[in-house]
């Protein structure tokens, strides 16, 4: 039994390894295999006597998410430096991560990086998460040539989501091959924080009133609010963000017991783990279509979907500034969406109007 935090369990177990002379393949449990590939064939082989360990690459440097060893001179050599800096007072409260890259100088070690294409990790892609995570084609480039992806920055929380948005969930227990039920789609999600929370809460509340399983949308169409300093003064900016990822905006896991819910990409991956496709038919959304039905307190799209019943997967666009305001303002729509609202949790800052966000969090 090892004493100490995770990174000091795993450079003293890597040694303990090495000195009774095993290989080891180590993996972060942030490690997403999206079944592309088999890892093994994007790494040196065991039986090439050229290097010593793989770590997979981060900002051109190491990451031991993805760490592979073998159990050579050097790599024995490299551990024992590491455990030195590892004991040495001066280095308390460094990474392993720090302490890995730290130990390799001065040391002739045959270390190799993995292929950047094929061992993504997300802090290299973060800053360009609109251009590169938001739709599906994306996030089909992404997965058809990748082997694995670090969600480094990422909650723990929404890990799982990840997984499976990323196509790492496979068929476990038939998730994309047994047919649950009926699927809604609901796209063109656009406006301010406020209205798009509107449209959330209609898509949700649309499905269970449809009974329905909702298929998340990869993205909304925000307008920040932002405040900019002119002068003395302080005036509000408003910047229009075409593909801000859904994950951005509300936390996945207070849909959780709410409304059942798939990945956004699901449709995508059922097709690669069964063969079978997600036909959908669509249902295009007018202004109309949000009045309450006569008697009711719902809105006549209720009904209209419930018409559908037909339709394996049904797809509603929203689509135009009228609809936008329909569902912003229109009374009947804001009581009938009112109790998911108050049950979703938002991003606090979903207008990045204090900075950046450098963490995908709850």
């Amino acid at each position: 039994m090892v004493r100490g935090g995770r990174g000091t369990v795993l450079i003293l177990f890597a040694l303990y390894l090495t000195e009774n002379h095993y290989s080891f393949l180590h993996v972060d449990s942030d490690i997403c295999l999206t079944g592309t590939h088999d890892p093994f064939s994007r790494t040196l082989k065991q039986n090439d006597d050229s290097w010593d360990v793989q770590f997979m690459e981060e900002n051109d440097r190491l990451d031991p998410g993805f760490w592979m060893s073998r159990p050579s001179t050097g790599t024995l050599a490299y551990l024992r430096a590491t455990e030195a800096l590892l004991k040495d007072p001066k280095n308390k409260g460094f990474s392993a991560t720090y302490l890995l890259r730290e130990g390799i100088r001065g040391l002739p070690l045959r270390y190799h990086l993995l292929d950047v294409k094929d061992f993504k990790s997300w802090a290299d892609y973060q800053a360009w998460e609109s251009q590169n995570f938001a739709t599906e084609p994306q996030i089909d480039v992404l997965i058809q040539g990748t082997t694995a992806i670090h969600f480094t920055c990422i909650d723990k929380s929404i890990r799982p989501y990840f997984g499976k948005l990323f196509g790492g969930w496979s068929d476990y227990n038939g998730y994309y091959s047994n047919i649950r039920g009926r699927y809604l789609v609901v796209s063109g999600i656009s406006g301010t924080n406020d209205q798009i929370i509107n449209f959330i809460a209609l898509a949700i509340q649309l499905a269970i009133d449809s009974g329905r399983i909702l298929i998340l949308p990869y993205h909304v169409e925000i307008i920040q609010r932002r405040m900019k300093k002119v002068g003395p003064d302080t005036i509000p900016e408003y910047i229009r963000i075409p593909t801000f990822p859904f994950y951005r905006a509300v936390d996945i896991n207070s849909l959780n017991g709410l409304v059942d819910y798939v990945e956004a990409s699901f449709a995508l991956n059922r097709e690669k783990f069964t063969g079978k496709e997600v036909s959908l038919d669509t249902l295009v959304l007018d202004e109309g279509m949000l009045e309450l039905e006569r008697g009711t307190k719902y809105p006549k799209l209720v009904t209209r979907v419930k018409q559908q019943s037909g339709a394996a997967a049904l797809s509603i666009e929203l689509q135009g500034f009228e609809i936008r305001n329909a569902a912003g303002f229109e009374p009947g729509v804001k009581d009938y969406v009112k109790r998911i609202k108050e049950k979703l949790r938002i991003c606090r800052n979903i207008d990045e109007s204090e900075s950046a966000c450098e963490k995908r969090c709850t």
